[in-house]
């Protein structure tokens, strides 16, 4: 399922981690991503939070989801000051063809 394919996954650090509960965590375990206050947060399956995706990053996606698009993520990998997670494509909305102009 995590198989890296480009333009359809990314692995990204995580800001803001909880590492009270990251450590808890194993790598491979999925997590949910959650929009909240503007951001793209990651949870856990059980509802407690991880941490935040990167701002920009995050707004991208947040945008792609309200347009349809869907995603699931796991953690990648932990340390002690860090806390990675990869972001899969599963669905993409299919693009809409850019309007041509009409003829004279």
């Amino acid at each position: 399922m995590f198989i890296e394919e480009t333009g359809k996954t990314g692995i990204t650090t995580l800001i803001r981690p909880n590492h009270e509960v990251a450590n808890r965590m194993t790598a491979g375990r999925p997590v949910n991503l959650q929009r909240q206050n503007g951001t793209l947060a990651i949870h856990s399956l059980d509802g407690d939070y991880i941490g935040e995706v990167e701002p920009r990053l995050g707004q991208r996606l947040v945008k792609l989801m309200d347009g349809g698009n869907q995603y699931v993520a796991a953690i990648s990998a932990l340390n002690r000051d860090d806390v990675r997670v990869f972001i899969r494509e599963t669905f993409s909305t299919p693009r809409r063809p850019a309007s041509s102009p009409s003829s004279p």
